[in-house]
């Protein structure tokens, strides 16, 4: 009469096991924002952009080409692109560490726009700026890699 009880007790047990264990894989809880390919390709695209502004100021940096009034147009795309990316990824659950980013890349190139109305000496001047600005879209894309791989999992 026991073995009865003892039975069901076993497939109750292993009912409640596979039970919890399928809901568990149908609950996949995000801590981070889904990967958002117009978001990836827009940021390669600004980091383009940003380079491309570089390579152009070193190479005229103490002429006339390289004033600021020339570069006008480069800051209101940037800004534009970054505030277009911005919008985007609060639409998008869980990008706070994205919203983060852009909003460090945005304060970054505001910083470059005021050291450039000021004027540039030389390409030296321009470096630390470079720098920070290229290691915060490397983090940016970093992430993107990130998000992009985990789906493909």
């Amino acid at each position: 009469m026991r073995a009865l009880p003892q039975v069901f007790h076993r497939q109750l047990t292993l009912l409640f096991f596979l039970s919890s264990l399928l809901l568990q894989q149908c609950s996949t809880v995000r801590l981070i924002q889904e990967y958002d390919e117009v978001t990836d390709r827009k940021i390669t695209s600004l980091q383009e952009k940003t380079s491309k502004f570089f390579v152009q100021m070193e190479r005229h940096i103490g002429k006339p080409e390289a004033a600021y009034e020339n570069f006008i147009p480069f800051y209101d795309d940037v800004k534009t692109d970054i505030n277009v990316l911005q919008v985007r990824t609060k639409a998008i659950p869980k990008s706070d560490i994205t919203q983060q980013q852009l909003t460090s890349l945005l304060s970054q190139m505001g910083n470059l726009e005021k050291l450039h109305r000021l004027g540039f000496n030389s390409f030296e001047e321009l470096v630390p700026a470079k720098n920070a600005i290229e290691q915060s879209f490397a983090a940016i894309l970093q992430l993107q890699m990130a998000l992009k791989n985990r789906i493909k999992v």
